[in-house]
């Protein structure tokens, strides 16, 4: 009966080193199969951003409503410039003269917001439909857009969203 043998041999070791690259090549033909991992689509779990469209119609909300108290406050210095009394007509009058420079700085001012309001293209269906809702009201409450631009511009911007949703090409901007 032949002895085991404690030492190794050169035949052994290259059958052992052998071994783990035969079984390492089999377990790496099912690897290279598979896709690569996509690290770029992968949940961060941070919390998404929020939509910008939000942020617009809140900032053309505070515009506004800044706009109406200077339009409040114009009405005020014109009651006040119309029965003035006579040593009091000149600072009642620059008074006037400064409101009504405020209604206009603020009325470009409400204007810019309403305009940037529409050009912020959403970047969900619900900040779309916030959007589409807001001008809805905004003319249903008897104001109206600027020109015919203006319309195409939001119109853009709504046409961005979908797109994107709907996995369409973007139209060109």
């Amino acid at each position: 009966m032949p002895q085991a043998s404690n030492h190794i041999t050169r035949r052994s070791l290259v059958a052992a080193l052998a071994l783990p690259a035969t079984a390492l090549s089999a377990q790496a033909l099912p690897l290279a199969a598979a896709p690569a991992p996509d690290f770029a689509g992968a949940p961060s779990g941070l919390p998404a951003p929020p939509d910008p469209i939000f942020a617009a119609i809140e900032a053309h909300i505070r515009a506004y409503r800044v706009f109406i108290a200077v339009l409040d406050a114009l009405a005020v210095a014109e009651t006040q410039a119309w029965h003035a009394p006579r040593g009091a007509r000149r600072a009642a009058k620059k008074r006037l003269a400064g409101a009504r420079a405020d209604e206009k700085r603020f009325g470009d001012l409400e204007a810019g917001a309403f305009e940037s309001l529409i050009a912020t293209i959403p970047q969900t269906l619900a900040g779309a439909a916030a959007m589409l809702a807001y001008v809805r009201e905004w003319l249903a409450e008897g104001h109206s857009m600027y020109d015919e631009e203006e319309t195409i511009t939001l119109l853009a911007s709504v046409e961005q969203v979908v797109c994107r949703a709907a996995g369409l090409p973007l139209p060109p901007r």
